[in-house]
């Protein structure tokens, strides 16, 4: 059981990394991406959602200051 987490956990590590948000907006645009799809044609859902997930990040890791 004790590899079985430990595997789990660098699994984690890797995917989630140092921004757990930026890790939540990515399947978040996933799953919107992919129920969308069902009806219309979704690529411009992941051009959305990368924008908007790589904006905040970018404003959380600046503090929010403008140049």
């Amino acid at each position: 059981m004790t590899l079985l987490r430990r595997f789990l956990a660098g699994v984690v590590e890797f995917v989630v990394g140092d921004d757990w948000i930026l890790a939540a907006g990515v399947v978040v645009t996933l799953v919107c991406a992919w129920a969308v799809g069902r009806v219309v044609a979704s690529w411009w859902v992941l051009l959305a959602g990368v924008a908007v997930t790589m904006g905040l990040a970018l404003r959380r890791a600046t503090g929010g200051q403008r140049p």
